[in-house]
């Protein structure tokens, strides 16, 4: 089992780090980031949106938020590719924009279409571009929790069948060597093979637990798990990091370590929502107190 080492950083930790590895790039790019932070304001921006600074276009639409209790606006991000600008909303309107006019090429109403298991938050996972294809982690109902489209069209390829507690549908479908890993809260993990041209896909298996504490799954909340080498790094809500070897049965755990508490401003039981960067053999992850680095390498 793989050793992990913690580290906690301040920024002037984090410069003398970098010097101590005579890493000049990485020392440079910190001084420049930490110049903007102190010297930039809003006005000294460049016009990102658009020469009068009124935006190059943009697009409204009516939408009641109904049963939804955070009403601050789309959680997913926003995906470009090939001219085209997708757009996923809280309540599961499904856009597909000209990426340089705005013009709405196809849009499908999710919720209407998959009666979906609307969360208090609303839809939030981005989608995922694979193929010509535009994959959902939709958690509608009638067998269509993981949805393809066509990226050209809107027209459904195929669906996935899995049942997520609480629609809790948050994290990003992964793509690796023709299969996609799914991972859910309340629901661990999931592995869809992809046939030919991606136009099909079917169920490999599915992993859980007796609760999103007591598994050996991995139980992903608003961060999306990383895969290399065949092996998935993933953060729980409660700071915890498993890697897992991809099995044709499932996972295989290799290392579990709590890299970090959470943090109670957001919820009393206490969260950690962050999304953790990995570089170099290591592990970034932060809370509302501090930032922490673990040393991923076998030592």
């Amino acid at each position: 089992m793989k050793s992990i080492r913690f580290h906690k950083f301040s920024l002037y930790d984090l410069y003398c780090y970098l010097a101590k590895k005579q890493d000049m790039n990485r020392i440079l790019l910190l001084v420049i980031l930490g110049i903007i932070h102190i010297s930039c304001h809003r006005q000294d921006w460049p016009d990102w949106r658009g020469k009068n600074r009124d935006a190059v276009w943009a697009y409204q639409y009516y939408c009641v938020y109904e049963s939804v209790g955070y009403p601050a606006g789309s959680r997913a991000s926003v995906v470009i590719h090939d001219g085209k600008a997708y757009s996923l909303g809280t309540m599961g309107h499904l856009f597909c924009f000209d990426a340089g006019t705005g013009r709405v090429l196809w849009q499908k109403d999710l919720n209407a279409e998959y009666e979906i298991n609307m969360p208090i938050w609303g839809i939030a996972s981005t989608p995922l571009l694979v193929d010509e294809k535009i994959i959902v982690h939709v958690s509608g109902s009638n067998n269509a929790c993981v949805v393809a489209f066509n990226m050209d069209t809107g027209k459904e390829i195929w669906r996935i069948p899995w049942s997520t507690g609480m629609g809790m549908s948050i994290a990003t479908p992964v793509l690796y060597e023709d299969h996609i890993f799914v991972s859910a809260f309340y629901s661990g993990s999931l592995m869809i093979n992809l046939g030919d041209d991606y136009t099909t896909a079917e169920k490999v298996w599915q992993r859980s637990g007796e609760s999103e504490r007591e598994t050996d799954a991995l139980h992903c909340v608003m961060n999306t798990p990383v895969i290399i080498d065949d092996f998935i790094y993933g953060v729980d809500s409660y700071g915890e990091l498993l890697i897992t070897e991809l099995s044709p049965g499932g996972l295989k755990e290799i290392s579990r370590a709590k890299l970090i508490e959470p943090t109670r401003k957001q919820l009393a039981r206490g969260v950690t929502w962050s999304h953790p960067a990995f570089a170099n053999n290591h592990v970034f992850i932060r809370n509302d107190e501090r930032l922490v680095c673990a040393d991923l390498s076998d030592k």
